[in-house]
């Protein structure tokens, strides 16, 4: 038999024959006492409405009783206690990919320089989403560079050589480096890349470049040295 509180309408499944000709009886949730009358004698629980109110239902005894309460059998209108530790489990799941998630969209923004420095192509997504990292070379700076053409058995030879220093207050990502040759009116007439002898730079460090080209345009005026994500 189903037995509801008065007071808090807490319901609780119990024996039949724990009441027998009936006895009072305590609400463990609520405190209230009252009488129940045994089943069948005119006074028994009032039936439940058609849209019960889902309660957690209680499975502790009874103050008033020693007989311990019947569990829910299957296909009640009672719900039936779930497993409690799923709601925490599911909340550590979800802390957890949301420190994931973070940790690893932190990691792309701060090395954001590295990471364009060694895949040019990911410029275009760090702009698109607004996080457009510094331009190539950003707190370095190209100095002493010298260019000087001579002959090698024979052949001509464009030798480059100079230094990168970091002017910057933080260790900084070095790049590629593109040399250009160019010609009358600054017309470019070759290209190519150049790799420094450090791929990163503590704040006042400075990292030397030399690049040699063989049987060089014999047009060539002057040579540009620039930074590059390439």
């Amino acid at each position: 038999m189903i037995l509801t509180c008065p007071a808090c309408t807490s319901r609780y499944l119990l024996d039949p024959a724990a009441i027998g000709e009936g006895r009072t009886v305590r609400c463990v949730r609520c405190g209230h006492t009252w009488f129940e009358s045994a089943p069948g004698d005119g006074s028994a629980v009032p039936p439940l409405s058609a849209e019960p109110e889902f309660e957690e239902p209680r499975y502790n005894d009874f103050s008033a009783m020693s007989d311990p309460l019947i569990p829910i059998p299957p296909g009640s209108n009672l719900p039936a206690r779930g497993d409690e530790r799923r709601p925490r489990r599911r909340l550590w799941w979800s802390l957890g990919v949301i420190v994931i998630v973070a940790g690893l969209g932190a990691s792309l923004y701060l090395e954001r320089e590295i990471i364009v420095s060694q895949i040019p192509a990911a410029m275009p997504v760090y702009e698109a989403l607004g996080l457009m990292a510094e331009k190539p070379g950003a707190g370095l700076a190209i100095q002493n560079s010298k260019s000087l053409m001579q002959n090698d058995q024979g052949v001509a030879v464009l030798y480059l050589e100079g230094q990168i220093v970091n002017t910057s207050s933080r260790v900084r990502s070095v790049g590629k480096l593109r040399a250009t040759a160019l010609g009358d009116n600054r017309t470019p007439l070759d290209s190519w890349l150049i790799t420094p002898s450090a791929t990163q730079l503590a704040p006042g460090d400075v990292a030397a470049f030399t690049s040699t080209l063989r049987n060089p345009n014999p047009a060539i005026k002057e040579m540009s040295i620039t930074f590059t994500a390439e």
